[in-house]
């Protein structure tokens, strides 16, 4: 089993794909017209093959992603046609929810933090809400105290799963619900790691300058990446497209790591330590970011499909 990691799939989302210059799913579009005034929506000489697109990101996700890999998404997964994208795709998947995410409660509940079909799991949670019940039939519980029971089992037997301890790992929103949906971010400890995760990129976060890492999407490449902090971009645009493994993430820390060595300590505010690092232009550095980071794919051996793209 293994964690998988990605940002801004934009699933069904044709504007997206213009703005962000996703070349191989963008052709010359018949219907302009150069006697007419620019238009992105109504007259641009671009078009976008959004079938191609979406057909290309499920067949290489799922050419990557097992059944039972963990997928952490994070933001701007799909802009409509959620439940059809949500249940085309491999992995036990958690949502860091982002601004385009707004999709129905159903499509919400489809999203899950663990398996129940992992071995135990369905079992103890069944046997301790058999008692529960048969405790709230006998006017032993009310049924406010029988929910709270019940949630706190099924939180119990997942933070057991994932091997987690004592960092807070979910939101209140998704304590309650119980859904595998994060409004904003969460805190998670991954393979020995503390990271903070969520679809927007934050300036500061917990235990940042005690060597904590943080990942997020939204900004498509276009912010800087500061060689001396431990946070960085896992969006697709500047990582060939598809999802990516813990093994690149923690590939790439260790750069990360190996800087911060060279400058004797890491800096609470990197900005100050890093300028003229990276490129004044915004489209520069999304392309400086993307060969950086496809080179670290071909380091660990993982096939690059679109490195000119």
């Amino acid at each position: 089993m293994t964690d998988w990691v990605i940002a801004d799939s934009h699933l069904g989302h044709s504007n997206i794909v213009l703005h962000t210059r996703r070349t191989p799913w963008i052709y010359p579009n018949p219907d302009f017209d150069p006697e007419k005034p620019y238009h992105f929506k109504k007259n641009n000489p671009d078009a976008v093959d959004i079938k191609a697109h979406d057909e290309t990101f499920i067949e290489r996700w799922n050419k990557r992603v097992g059944k039972r890999d963990k997928v952490k998404i994070l933001g701007d997964f799909a802009y409509n046609n959620h439940r059809t994208f949500i249940e085309s795709l491999n992995g036990i998947k958690t949502l860091f929810k982002g601004n385009h995410d707004k999709m129905s409660r159903d499509c919400l509940g489809l999203w899950k933090e663990f398996d129940v079909n992992e071995p135990g799991v369905a079992n103890d949670v069944k046997k301790d809400c058999s008692s529960l019940l048969k405790r709230f039939k006998n006017g032993d519980l009310s049924l406010l105290e029988c929910q709270q029971a019940i949630m706190t089992s099924m939180w119990f037997k997942f933070m057991q799963i994932q091997g987690f301890e004592d960092i807070d790992q979910m939101s209140n929103v998704c304590y309650n619900k119980f859904e595998g949906v994060h409004e904003i971010g969460a805190r998670r400890n991954i393979d020995g790691h503390d990271m903070t995760l969520s679809h927007f990129a934050m300036r500061s976060w917990a235990s940042s300058i005690h060597g904590a890492g943080h990942l997020y999407g939204h900004s498509h490449g276009r912010l800087p990446e500061f060689d001396n902090m431990f946070c960085f971009d896992v969006g697709v645009d500047v990582w060939d497209y598809a999802p990516i493994p813990w093994e690149v993430i923690i590939r790439k820390m260790r750069i990360i790591q190996d800087k911060i060595e060279q400058d004797k300590g890491i800096f609470v505010d990197g900005e100050s330590a890093a300028k003229g690092l990276y490129s004044q232009d915004p489209e520069q550095r999304v392309k400086d970011t993307r060969k950086k980071n496809l080179q670290i794919l071909k380091d660990i051996g993982i096939n690059v499909e679109y490195e000119d793209a």
